[in-house]
């Protein structure tokens, strides 16, 4: 009975060993697996969009690549995105001064104006005005807004 035993032991573990080992081509699955998750993960931090009022630029060597609102669009790293608002501005001003009667004039106004969406419109408002309502976002900006905060 003990010689039976031992070969009722040893066939069990050498079954168990056979079907609880893994095989290799359940490693590579695995392996090509986690480096999917790994470049999903990387791509969607290149996914920028931008809220349906705001303008989203792309901008590679200091030129305009695409601009649109509402735009979605991978940003590669030697991209820069950025975002600000598509409302339409309106600015109030006044100015004084004193005529060669020594009478004292005043002239106020108001002006309303938006983003031209023609050509490089939206590159020229974000170039020139800088009024710190644009945001620079994607991953090559990721750790400069770390830290501002």
């Amino acid at each position: 009975m003990g010689k039976f035993m031992t070969f009722v032991t040893v066939t069990c573990a050498f079954a168990a060993s056979w079907f609880l080992t893994t095989p290799r081509f359940v490693w590579g699955s695995m392996a090509l697996l986690v480096l999917i998750l790994i470049g999903a993960k990387y791509l969607s931090t290149l996914w920028q969009s931008a809220n349906p009022n705001e303008w989203l630029l792309i901008i590679q060597n200091g030129k305009l690549k695409k601009a649109g609102v509402g735009l979605k669009a991978l940003v590669w790293p030697t991209q820069t995105a950025v975002k600000f608002p598509s409302a339409i501005q309106r600015i109030e001003f006044s100015a004084n001064n004193v005529t060669k009667e020594m009478q004292g004039i005043e002239v106020s106004g108001f002006a309303i104006w938006s983003v031209n969406r023609e050509g490089d419109g939206p590159f020229k408002s974000y170039k020139y005005t800088q009024d710190g309502n644009a945001t620079v976002v994607g991953p090559r900006n990721a750790f400069l807004n770390q830290e501002e905060e």
